[in-house]
Formats: structure tokens, sequence, C-alpha cells
């Protein structure tokens, strides 16, 4: 990629809106290893307002897929 195209996503990013940003926090493996690992990502709030995601993402403490659970922002 071209210097000025990286510098462009970078900005980008930095800009996007906050308000659909939300906290998944992990609830580790069956031996508690992992817990409360957190992740952050973007929710598309006019589909999913009311609902809770919960999502199995990789947990790099834990080293194998995890459920990560939607919880307030702090």
């Amino acid at each position: 990629m071209h210097r000025d195209a990286l510098l462009f996503v970078r900005i980008k990013f930095i800009i996007m809106s906050q308000d659909n940003l939300i906290r998944l926090v992990s609830k580790g493996d069956e031996n508690g290893i992992g817990k409360g690992h957190v992740i952050w990502a973007h929710k598309n709030t006019k589909k999913l307002r009311n609902v809770k995601i919960e999502l199995n993402k990789f947990n790099p403490i834990a080293k194998k897929h995890t459920k990560y659970v939607e919880k307030k922002k702090k």
C-alpha cells in the first residue's frame, strides 16, 4: 500500500464514531483461564439496539476460542 493510503486508513479509524462501540468481555475457558480479557468492537445499533451480543472469539491468554459477552462501557 502507498504511504498516503495507509495514513488515510489510520485517520479514518481514529475519527470513526464511538457511539456504536461496545466492550466484549471473555468468560474464560472451562478452568477460568483468560477470564476478563477485553475486545472492543462496533455494533450496528439500528438492527441490534436491544440485543446483547455473545460471540466466540480467540482469546490469546487462554490460547483458544472462548465466549465473549457484551458489557457496559466504562
